[in-house]
């Protein structure tokens, strides 16, 4: 298989290298270096015990979200046995997905549970698509750190579409403190994104999409909430050794493709894992149904690059969605 590499910005890894407080130990995988670390509180860990938290996106007509329609084959597939860099590994963590609107369906956990904790801050419309991203981020955060960051437990995040944008908001809000609503600390080890609009989508899509929905509305580049995602939360990091945040799209169909987000708006954060697939031509949700395993994907993908990329690396060999999902969620480099 090519060798893609993978792993923490350049700035991160001058961090990790010369602080040395945690103990780091260099291990050769089938003549690859890779990096094996302590636990959440400490540095990056490769393990397949850690949980995995599933966020969706935007109903666009308030009927809800089915939780195992959407995610059922990506955690089977985590649960599968496939080849990791030689070794066959399959996810023995705990995998949960979450939803938010009230009409979802089949939800380990339902995010207006933990409104309380948000009260005052951005709270109209609770569980329906005009109920503001910043509440939802601000739930996600307290659920997260309620069921493990308290505990000192690190867990992975894998979000399609608005469900990105949510986990983006609470690790900003809550290493800013904002509102004075977020919790003290969110142990994310890596956040793996879907045709997340990072960069916002054009105007006017919030109209067709949902009716000019709140949440559509704030995904509108150029939006308030768009700025400040631009201004303020440009990887945004969550304690401990901090978060490996990989962006997943692919050409939009003004571009060619099968999707309806770009791959410009898909990977349109700073740092980070950046990967656009143009074969196989993903649809918008197609992403999540991909369990093959063959390593003739074709991508384009950057690492620690900029928010707009000033070059891509090409790769005829790579692996394919959910593949790309399980490498980025147990390895930081590969």
């Amino acid at each position: 298989m090519d060798s893609r590499p993978r792993g923490p910005s350049l700035p991160r890894r001058i961090h990790v290298f010369v602080s040395l407080t945690a103990v780091v130990a260099l291990f050769v995988v089938f003549g690859q270096w890779h990096v094996a670390y302590a636990d959440a509180s400490g540095s990056y860990h490769s393990s397949t015990s850690w949980p995995v938290v599933f966020v969706h996106g935007l109903s666009q007509t308030n009927s809800g979200v089915s939780c195992s329609g959407t995610w059922g084959t990506a955690k089977s597939y985590l649960q599968g046995s496939h080849s990791i860099n030689g070794q066959s590994l399959s996810w023995s963590g705990t995998l949960r997905t979450v939803g938010f609107y009230y009409a979802d369906t089949s939800c380990d956990a339902s995010l207006y549970n933990w409104s309380s904790h948000c009260h005052g801050y951005y709270d109209s419309s609770i569980g329906n698509n005009n109920e503001s991203i910043r509440h939802l981020g601000c739930e996600f955060a307290w659920y997260v750190y309620l069921t493990w960051s308290q505990y000192g437990q690190s867990i992975q995040a894998v979000s399609h579409s608005m469900g990105g944008l949510i986990v983006r908001y609470a690790l900003y809000g809550t290493a800013h403190k904002l509102g004075g609503v977020f919790p003290p600390v969110l142990y994310i080890q890596d956040s793996v994104t879907f045709s997340t609009p990072h960069g916002g989508v054009p105007a006017g899509s919030s109209l067709i999409a949902c009716g000019n929905c709140v949440e559509g509305q704030e995904m509108t580049s150029g939006s308030g909430f768009m700025n400040e995602m631009y201004n303020s939360a440009q990887n945004p990091q969550g304690g401990g050794w901090g978060t490996d945040w990989t962006m997943i799209g692919g050409r939009a169909f003004y571009q060619l493709g099968c999707d309806y987000v770009s791959y410009g708006e898909a990977t349109y954060m700073n740092l980070g894992h950046k990967s656009y697939f143009t074969s196989p031509c993903y649809s918008h949700g197609g992403y999540l149904t991909d369990t093959n395993d063959a390593s003739d994907a074709h991508i384009y993908w950057c690492d620690g690059c900029a928010t707009v990329p000033s070059s891509w690396n090409y790769w005829g060999g790579a692996p394919h969605s959910l593949h790309h999902m399980f490498y980025a969620l147990y390895l930081s480099s590969w």
